[in-house]
Parts: C-alpha cells; structure tokens; sequence
C-alpha cells in the first residue's frame, strides 16, 4: 500500500497529514466515494498525478468535498485506466515470440508449433521471429529491452537463461533477474550416446573402459559451455574418470564425431539423436532425465545407472521483459498450458521424446534458479567462469 511520505518508483510521496493512504483513496471520507468509482487498483503514478493536481488547486490544502474528490478520482481512473484495459483486453494485436536460436532449430520448431495453437486461443498472431547469434546473447537481448506489454515474449533455454552468465565475463542482463518468468513449457530428456563400435552397452561398463584406460578417452561436445559439455564434466567428476573434450560447431557435427569413431561419446538432446540411435551407428546407454521414456523405454536413467541424483535435462519455458503486469503474466501461462495440451503440439513433442510441462510463473522461477546453482557449480569446476 502506499502510504504518506513513503518512497516509490515514482519518488516520495507526500508526508501532508491529509495525504491518504493509496489504495482508492482511502481517508475516512472519501475510500468510500473511490472503492465505487474505481474498479481496479490505480498505479503510483495516477495517485502522483491526482495529488499535484489537488495541491495545485486548492493552495496546497486537503479539503474532501465533494467537487474536489470527484475531479481527484476522475484524474486517477484516467491515469490508471491504461492498465485496466490492458488486463482486462490482452492482447489486441499481434504478439512476438522471439527464439535466440537459427530457423530450422528443435527450439524453432517447438516454438512454430506452440505458436500456432497460441494464434487460435488468442484469436491473433503469434509471429516466431528468429534471433540468433552470441549463444541465444542477441535474441534474449531484444526480449529484455522489449515495452513490458505482454505483446515480445521470448523463448527461454538453458544456455541463454542458466549457463552464459558464468562464462561470459559480460552480457547486457542477468538472465535471473532481468526477465519475468512465465512458464516451463517442456523438458527435454538428454542421451547418453556412445559410438556402437564400443564393447560397452551400460554405464557402470562404459565407466570401467574409461578406468582401464590411462590416457583417457574423448567425448564430443556442441561447444565448450553448451550443456552437453557441462553434463559429461559432471559425469567425469561423479564418475571419477578422466576425459578429453573435443568440442564441436553443433550438435549435429559432434554427434557425427561419435558414429565414426573420432570421440567415443557425448550428452546430448535425445530429439536431436533418434534417427542416429535407430541406425545402429550410436548406442544409447542412458537418459538424463527423472523418469525412462517411452520410445526407448528399456533404457535405464542416469539415476538409475548408479549416479544418483545426476540429472541432465533440456527445456524450453516462456519469459517476457522485466515489470510484465502479474494479470497479464497468468493470463499467458494458462493460455500456454492449453496450447501443450493441443493434439497437434501434444503430438509433435510425443514423437520427439519431449515432455509438456506447463508449470507455473514462481514453479519455473524456483526451477532456473536450480539449475543456474548445478550449472554454476560445475563451470567454477573446470574453470570456465568468466573465460570469454
């Protein structure tokens, strides 16, 4: 609430005893006049302008008749009405839905579809606009920067939202703290790949090997601090083995690596390793993520391959700029829920071993802030903190 003489975005408010406490207006007088006029909360800024405007007018005296209250609660509905109306009519045009990743991306895909089941529910446009570039730094700037409308949303991964804050000695926003979060849309279950050459089918064995080789082995990586490489670190670090990184311009290139015997495995997104698993060229040992998967549901989870509690897990959620009005911020996370739910996208992410989630605003809050801990950990590990 705001009250007399207390400070604000706006400044400090006045400290006149008769100054009202913000909320309506509400002195004995006139909260009962306010509460019937004005249906909604007016912002700081309304109270701001109806105050100077009654000082103004009235030699710096508060008076409560019956003119200068009404004139006072006419300014505030006008100054605040900006805000109502966008509760209440969100959205009226066109929304952007920016992906920090190239067109013809999982992320894009995912995004293209969603976005298609969000321009029926919304009965507007939702416009995927690619922004890639600097690891997801340029797409995600432009989200941040964007007016707090609800009309530039922003495809959050894990690189842009929980990894590049620890390796990049410096981005233009903090991931955790310059977005506003609105939903974990998916999770993705990372793969456990090996060439198919390997005389190892599991990973209790496929430690063994390593252990039994004293110069180590190598393992591919889509690029030094992508999460495919952070994940077989924390697997040599629980594993207590020793391993060379090859990093690569991609996940499609280092997976390529693995099926002709130039590295000896990698972690990866399992959508981006179906059809190489299903050729026979790599093997898949283990899933990363909480609970088997049903195209591949012989396969064991890291957990239950004896590194307990190792998760390793893609996912994609929904942010917006910084100060996005908490109405507008529930209205799109239910709107996204049902957009999961659609046949058509629940369809694409089944055949592409991705789960809906569809948690929260203050669920995918808590769960970033997790992972940036795992994450963060694991980057001071190998000394990569602030390296670029």
């Amino acid at each position: 609430m705001w009250m007399s003489g207390s400070n604000s975005a706006y400044g400090k408010l006045p400290s006149s005893p008769g100054w009202p406490a913000w909320y309506g207006i509400d002195t004995i007088t006139s909260h009962r006049i306010c509460s019937r006029a004005m249906p909604y909360e007016p912002s700081p800024a309304a109270a701001m302008l109806a105050w100077r405007w009654y000082r103004y007018h009235k030699g710096g005296e508060m008076k409560t008749s019956r003119i200068g209250m009404g004139v006072l609660v006419l300014l505030a509905w006008l100054a605040g009405a900006p805000r109502m109306a966008l509760a209440s009519e969100w959205p009226g045009r066109q929304v952007r839905f920016i992906v920090a990743q190239a067109p013809g991306s999982s992320a894009d895909g995912s995004a293209r579809q969603i976005a298609a089941a969000l321009a029926t529910i919304w009965k507007q446009p939702v416009v995927v606009e690619n922004k890639a570039g600097a690891n997801g730094i340029i797409g995600m700037s432009a989200v941040q920067q964007a007016a707090p409308d609800g009309y530039t949303i922003g495809y959050a991964a894990p690189g842009n939202m929980t990894v590049n804050q620890f390796i990049y000695k410096e981005i233009p926003f903090d991931p955790l703290k310059d977005f506003t979060p609105i939903t974990q849309m998916t999770s993705i279950p990372f793969a456990l790949v090996i060439n198919g050459k390997l005389p190892v089918k599991t990973v209790p064995e496929l430690i063994a090997y390593i252990k039994n080789k004293p110069q180590g082995v190598n393992y591919s990586s889509a690029g030094v601090g992508n999460v495919g490489h952070l994940a077989a670190e924390l697997f040599a670090t629980r594993a207590g083995v020793k391993l060379y990184h090859i990093p690569n311009k991609g996940d499609s290139p280092a997976l390529l690596d693995v099926a002709s015997g130039t590295t000896d495995f990698m972690f990866l997104p399992l959508p981006g390793a179906m059809a190489t698993i299903r050729s026979g060229n790599v093997r898949l040992i283990a899933v990363g993520g909480r609970q088997r998967i049903d195209a591949f549901s012989d396969v064991p989870t890291l957990d239950e391959s004896g590194l307990k509690g190792m998760y390793v897990e893609g996912w994609s959620g929904v942010v917006a700029p910084p100060g996005l009005a908490p109405g507008i911020v529930q209205k799109i996370q239910a709107d996204f829920s049902k957009a999961l739910a659609e046949k058509s996208v629940a369809d694409y992410l089944r055949t592409s071993s991705t789960l809906a989630v569809g948690s929260t605003a203050e669920q995918f809050k808590s769960f970033m802030d997790d992972e940036a801990s795992k994450w963060s950990g694991v980057i001071d590990s190998i000394g990569l903190r602030n390296s670029h």
